[in-house]
């Protein structure tokens, strides 16, 4: 959590909520530059672990779904 690409990531679209409704190809604009050779990669290893949250609270919501930043 402390490479350049995913503190960007995380400044700029919050938490999971935010990280998934961006998807892939956002993601990608905005980590390339901090993580040429690493991005696709990470974004792919980022949409993984979004895919795999099960956990969800009373009224439908996944846990972490706070309402995000616009990306």
């Amino acid at each position: 959590m402390q490479h350049k690409a995913v503190l960007e990531l995380l400044s700029r679209c919050g938490g999971p909520a935010g990280l998934r409704k961006a998807g892939h190809r956002k993601l990608l604009s905005i980590a390339g530059p901090h993580a040429p050779r690493l991005g696709e990669r990470l974004i792919a290893q980022i949409m993984t672990a979004l895919d795999e949250q099960t956990v969800t609270l009373p009224g439908g919501h996944r846990r972490g779904d706070d309402p995000a930043p616009p990306c």
